[in-house]
């Protein structure tokens, strides 16, 4: 298996201080910068205060995925109102492996079970990223408007 992983079930668990300096290395690695919407390297200290304060943030959720005892990558959800934006990215050594939508849908099932999940899920993806825009898409996700959008409440739209 690659690196170690045996492709199964993935789980998620809420990021701590100490995922840092793992969350930096994969979000800073060059494939991952080309895809984000702030594609400047980023120092350690700065994503470390970052950190610490996203952590605090009672808008925000940020999840490890785990395959096993292997992390596998990062799933942040910020919240406005009744909707959460995604944001997704896999430690840049795997990325190849499929394992997105893994990750992706058990963040989707920690998310729901909490007692202020949203109702709507909203995504966006840059020009040209279409393994993201694939990823939405096996979820649920429907595109319009500049968002890729999918209900997480039951009942909702």
């Amino acid at each position: 298996p690659a690196l170690g992983i045996h492709v199964g079930t993935a789980s998620v668990r809420p990021a701590s201080m100490a995922d840092g300096e793992d969350m930096h290395a994969w979000r800073n690695d060059p494939a991952v910068r080309a895809v984000s919407r702030q594609s400047a390297d980023i120092p350690l200290d700065r994503h470390l205060a970052w950190l610490a304060a996203a952590l605090e943030d009672p808008s925000r959720t940020i999840l490890i995925g785990e395959i096993g005892t292997r992390t596998i990558g990062v799933v942040r959800f910020d919240r406005e109102q009744d909707a959460a934006e995604v944001s997704i990215y896999l430690d840049p050594r795997i990325n190849a492996l499929g394992l997105g939508t893994r990750l992706l849908a058990a963040a989707e099932r920690f998310l729901a079970g909490q007692p202020d999940a949203p109702a709507t899920l909203l995504a966006q993806t840059l020009a040209g990223n279409d393994a993201s825009s694939r990823l939405f898409v096996a979820l649920g996700y429907q595109y319009a408007d500049g968002y890729f959008r999918k209900p997480l409440r039951a009942g909702d739209c």
